[in-house]
Parts: structure tokens; C-alpha cells; sequence
């Protein structure tokens, strides 16, 4: 596997996940630093058009997602007696990812549009293109202080209009669930997150930004 370029890495959700410095293509992720495997993603390949071999995670499956009957299958991610690194390919239903192959960020830039006052998903790496400036979730880290050696959790978004560009981190360490004010360009902002004061309680993979202040 021959990366181009150096991958920019994230740890996230017990994973270490990498993407396409470039344009922020999701490329591949580990258990850890020194995970025996690697996890690529088909769509980052120059050639994705590889018919997979063995098929894991079914009990993830989309129902749109149709599998190929003669592909050997698990319902979860059990290793196969002769699976050997490098040498066979894989579907993981899931997550749409594969082991092997070249890969490149030569394909479009993960990115959505979304409006002010609406749930948004957000995962590390994609871009989030709102009407004045784009968000991209950077991913979460640990801050400790000495009152509180476990220390806090903080989620961190990166937020660029043109040349500006500005780091947001919201945390619910205290317990208590507030908008995160910011300032981009002169104009005034609010993200939510875990809990939107109109809309109610969010998904762990959702947010919500307001114009000023939320609406009562």
C-alpha cells in the first residue's frame, strides 16, 4: 500500500483514524499505533472496482447494501483461519472498508452543506459548509487540571472563512450543557452540542449552530 502524501491522524472513538491531508478524504484507521492491520477504505482507492473476498460486520448492514452470496461472511469482524495480512481483500459492511490496495486523495473532498437551526452530522475529517464559513470536526482530547486530575473532555472544531481560520472547543465537563459561543469575521455564533435549547437532545454525532443566539 503506497500512501501519497503524509496522512494527517485522529484519534477518535478508541481508534486512530487518518485522512487525506490534501482534502480531507477518509483514508484508513487502527485499533492502535501498532495494530497488526490496517482498515482502508475502498473509495480512496485508484482502483476501488476490487470485488471483495470475505464480508464481515453483516449485522451492520444498510438495507440497500447487497452482498455477494459467494463471498465468505461474518455477522461481526471474526477473523477468517486464513486471512493473512495483506493478501486478501475485505468488505466490512459497516464501514465500506478493505484491506490492501493503492491509495490517493485524487477523489472529491468529503463535505455536505447545511443551514443554520438544523441537526448536522459531523464526523473527524469531513467538512461542514455552512452559509459564512466552513466546520470541520477536528476530534475530541482530554485536559486535565490540578482540581480535577481525571480532567475534562473537549470536542474540537475547526472553523475557516478564507483566510481566517479559528479553533472551537466545546466541552459538558461541569455538567452543565450550554452553546459554545464564537466569532468568525465580526459576526457572532453558537454551536450545541449533546443538547439544542429548541431542538432537544442531539446524537453524539450531531450539532447545531445558531446565528447570534438561539431562538427561546
Amino acid at each position: 500500500m503506497r500512501p501519497k502524501g503524509k496522512p494527517r491522524k485522529v484519534a477518535h472513538a478508541n481508534r486512530i483514524r487518518s485522512f487525506a491531508a490534501c482534502c480531507g478524504t477518509h483514508l484508513f484507521f487502527e485499533e492502535a499505533k501498532d495494530s497488526e492491520t490496517i482498515d482502508v477504505t475502498i473509495a480512496s482507492l485508484d482502483d476501488p472496482a476490487v470485488a471483495p473476498q470475505k464480508t464481515i460486520w453483516l449485522e451492520d448492514k444498510l438495507p440497500r447494501v447487497t452482498i455477494d452470496r459467494s463471498c465468505r461472511r461474518s455477522r461481526k469482524a471474526r477473523k477468517f483461519p486464513d486471512m493473512k495480512n495483506n493478501s486478501t481483500l475485505i468488505l466490512l459492511v459497516g464501514g465500506l472498508l478493505a484491506f490492501a490496495g493503492p491509495v490517493s486523495c485524487g477523489h472529491a473532498a468529503s463535505k455536505q452543506k447545511a443551514s443554520y437551526g438544523t441537526r448536522v452530522k459531523c464526523r473527524p475529517g469531513e467538512k461542514i459548509e455552512f452559509l459564512d464559513f466552513t466546520v470541520e470536526y477536528v476530534g475530541e482530547r482530554r485536559k486535565t487540571v490540578p482540581v480535577y486530575p481525571r480532567g475534562f473532555l473537549y470536542y474540537d472544531f475547526k472553523v475557516s472563512k478564507g483566510k481566517a481560520e479559528k479553533m472551537v472547543s466545546s466541552t459538558t465537563g461541569t455538567g452543565v450543557i450550554d452553546p459554545t459561543n464564537f466569532e468568525i469575521d465580526g459576526k457572532h455564533y453558537q454551536l450545541e452540542l449533546r443538547r439544542s435549547d429548541k431542538l432537544g437532545k442531539l446524537k453524539d454525532n450531531e450539532l447545531v449552530i445558531w446565528q447570534g443566539n438561539p431562538p427561546s
